[in-house]
């Protein structure tokens, strides 16, 4: 038996599965079949199934969506020796797509962020004797129902909402602003003479922008004003 890879391997730009190279196992390949760390990030849509078959081995899985979405993640229950397990931002998997208490005996961390709710409600139930009896380390926040999906898919500041750095109101607030914005940006885009006029309407979004988020209204550590 080949001895493995102790290794990570790090995606770091825009992620689509129908464009990577993750296919059957290579059996020349000495090296990335045995890899025990992956992470990907800026997913926009990923089948887990090639990968798995691809790294058997792996003990640490992170991935992180665009927003993105996750299939075959039942796939996961192939991993044996998974110990580290992180998903973030991924959607359009069912709860009864992931793998239940005991399909991973070393599971150490588990962590699910802005993730389908029904599958954050099943996963915190199900998980929740192993957290009480210190057996996994299980964080499991921001629970994104459909029409929080819907309506933020596009929304820059999506990631505001929930965060323990902003107030709910200051997520509301970045939002909404986003959509005017948008929608007027759009409006002036069409209007004649547009190349003329948009330097300085640009200029009187940002400082409208800027007076609206260093309103005095009390604000979360961790927002700065902007000058």
């Amino acid at each position: 038996m080949k001895p493995l890879v102790n290794t990570r391997f790090y995606y770091e730009r825009s992620f689509d599965h129908r464009h990577a190279a993750f296919a059957a196992p290579d059996r020349d390949d000495p090296g990335l079949p045995q890899l025990l760390s992956l992470y990907l990030n800026e997913i926009d849509q990923l089948d887990l199934a090639p990968i798995v078959a691809r790294h058997p081995d792996l003990r640490e899985l992170r991935l992180f969506g665009k927003p993105g979405t996750l299939t075959n993640l039942s796939d996961l229950a192939h991993l044996s020796g998974l110990r580290v397990l992180l998903i973030e931002d991924l959607f359009a998997f069912a709860p009864a797509d992931f793998p239940s208490p005991g399909t991973h005996p070393h599971l150490a961390m588990l962590c699910l962020e802005s993730i389908p709710a029904d599958i954050a409600a099943t996963v915190k139930k199900l998980y929740a004797p192993l957290k009480k009896s210190a057996l996994i380390d299980l964080d499991i926040r921001k629970p994104r129902a459909p029409e929080w999906l819907a309506e933020n898919l596009d929304n820059p500041f999506r990631e505001w909402d929930g965060s323990e750095f902003v107030t709910p109101t200051n997520a509301r607030k970045a939002a909404a602003l986003y959509k005017k914005t948008r929608s007027a940006l759009r409006a002036q885009l069409a209007a004649p003479k547009a190349a003329e006029t948009l330097p300085a309407w640009l200029e009187q979004v940002v400082r409208d922008w800027a007076a609206e988020i260093n309103d005095p209204a009390p604000r979360a550590r961790g927002i700065r004003k902007c000058h």
